[in-house]
């Protein structure tokens, strides 16, 4: 009877997930629009509270304020994102408050999954 129990455990064990675990400040990338001045403060604010590194204070340029941007203007701002991104970093945390989409997808979404048509909302 133990033997059956011991397999059924070591058999449980490896076809359930293992538990999340939360992030660290290792994994974490801020990114801040360096022509945004709130954008650059909540950055230096949040990397300072969460010890975030420098390595991982991701700067990016360009004009803030409207609420959304071209794909063609997001994909430059992904590309500055991706060329300054550590191989160890599984999430962003974006500083501004506009933009907030790309076309029709939310900005968070685009840096999630890169922009695809698929994602957009309806209505």
């Amino acid at each position: 009877m133990p033997y059956a129990l011991l397999s059924l455990a070591l058999c449980l064990s490896v076809i359930l997930p293992l538990p999340a675990h939360a992030l660290d400040r290792t994994q974490l990338a801020v990114i801040v629009n360096t022509r945004d001045p709130l954008s650059v403060r909540i950055g230096e604010y949040y990397a300072a509270r969460r010890r975030i590194s420098f390595q991982n204070f991701i700067k990016v340029s360009f004009p803030p304020g409207k609420t959304a941007l071209t794909r063609d203007e997001f994909d430059a701002i992904k590309t500055a994102v991706d060329a300054q991104t550590l191989p160890n970093v599984q999430a962003y945390a974006l500083t501004w408050a506009a933009p907030y989409r790309v076309e029709c997808m939310s900005i968070t979404t685009a840096f999630t999954f890169g922009f695809d048509r698929a994602f957009c909302a309806e209505g």
